[in-house]
């Protein structure tokens, strides 16, 4: 879950989780192995967090967590699909070639087109342009 500058973790199987985040080591302690909720609290536009419990067996989760308005791109080398995220239904998505040829104009209808297909255009730089409520965004892709 992520709210404003806070993101928050369930965790179960340990009493004892290590979170780096940020630069930032902090130990959990709890009195259990059950569920239990770990809150990471200021954290800035994009944050790698790593958690791991007491024993290695339990393994590791990994995350970023990006915390922006802006709508976003990834990743920006790709051989067949990118992802928008924080774009609003009904943002205007454009790619052009290098030499500034439209190949693709569309709307996203809802929160789900979510991608964009690069699966048969030729290897090479991209511009992709993001539109939405009056702003755009742009972007640069390369299609291996």
């Amino acid at each position: 879950m992520n709210s404003g500058e806070l993101s928050s973790f369930k965790v179960s199987g340990s009493k004892e989780y290590t979170v780096a985040f940020n630069g930032n080591i902090e130990t959990f302690l709890f009195d259990s192995t059950s569920e239990r909720e770990i809150k990471l609290y200021d954290l800035k536009t994009d944050n790698k967090i790593l958690i791991s419990g007491k024993s290695d067996c339990q393994g590791k989760l990994e995350d970023t967590v990006l915390l922006t308005d802006k709508a976003m791109l990834y990743p920006t080398f790709s051989s067949n699909n990118i992802y928008m995220v924080n774009e609003e239904p009904g943002t205007e998505v454009f790619v052009y070639n290098q030499s500034g040829k439209l190949l693709l104009h569309k709307k996203t209808e809802s929160l789900k087109s979510k991608s964009i297909d690069l699966t048969g255009y030729a290897s090479g730089l991209y511009i992709v342009h993001l539109r939405s409520k009056g702003t755009t965004e742009t972007f640069k892709v390369i299609k291996k």
